[in-house]
Parts: structure tokens; sequence; C-alpha cells
């Protein structure tokens, strides 16, 4: 049994304030949005009806090239699902394996503000696409 557990789906939006009131059309409830200075992003974490995943918004500040790059060229888009786990060691066994592609580590595990400080670390994961993985025991949900 994987020790993972579904916690957000990330929306990298350059509309923070149109993806929020869409998300409240849907009956989220969006929190106040906090600069995060380790991963140069505005984030906001909207808190859907029962049953609905909670949506992270991401927005790259100007400085930030990588995702500032890909919303220009993609758009508005869910592009990670985060997973939480007890640690960023366990949950990335339990992703398991190479024998399915190559599990790329995209960002090397940081604090996170969003998150109370808690550990976040992104990796690239064939069939799934970008997951963050968010340590449990390292501080806020």
């Amino acid at each position: 049994m994987s020790c993972l557990v579904f916690h957000h789906v990330g929306l990298l939006t350059g509309q923070p304030e149109v993806a929020c009131a869409r998300l409240q059309m849907l009956g989220y409830d969006c929190g106040e949005p906090v600069y995060d200075p380790l991963q140069d992003v505005v984030l906001c974490m909207c808190d859907g009806p029962a049953g609905a995943p909670r949506m992270e918004l991401v927005t790259p500040r100007p400085s930030n090239l990588s995702l500032s790059r890909l919303l220009r060229r993609k758009d508005d888009y869910g592009y990670h699902v985060c997973y939480s786990s007890p640690s960023i060691s366990e949950g990335l066994a339990a992703l398991g394996d190479d024998t399915l592609g190559r599990i790329v580590e995209v960002m090397a595990p940081k604090p996170a503000i969003l998150f109370g400080g808690a550990r976040v670390a992104f990796f690239s994961v064939p069939g799934l696409g970008l997951v963050e993985l968010l340590e449990q025991g390292s501080a806020a949900p």
C-alpha cells in the first residue's frame, strides 16, 4: 500500500484573480495569496466543496523564467499534482523504480511558505507528469 495521499492540483496561471473568481463560481474558497521567495511564485490555496480536489494557484514572478515561459507557451493549465507523504524519500520510493521510465528531480527539497515551511520537492514522473511531494512531518499540513 502506498504512503502517498492526494493533496492538490497545481494550476499555473498568469491571471490569479480570474482563476480565483472561476473557482469561486464552482464553490471554492480561495485563501490569501502568498509570495514564496524560494520558488519565486505567488501561491494561493483554494478549498473546494465536498469531494472536489484542492487547487493551488501558482503565478510565476517575471524573474521565474522557466514557469513564465511555460505559461506563455501553454496559458493557464493544471501542471502538477501533489501528494503528501511521511517523507520525500518514502514518497519517491512509492512512485516506483525506473522500470516504467526514469524519474527526474526537477526541484530539490526546500521549505514551502504556503505549507508552513513543510518541505516540498518536484519530480518529472513518466505516466504522471510533474509530481510535487509534500513532506507531512516537516511542518504544517
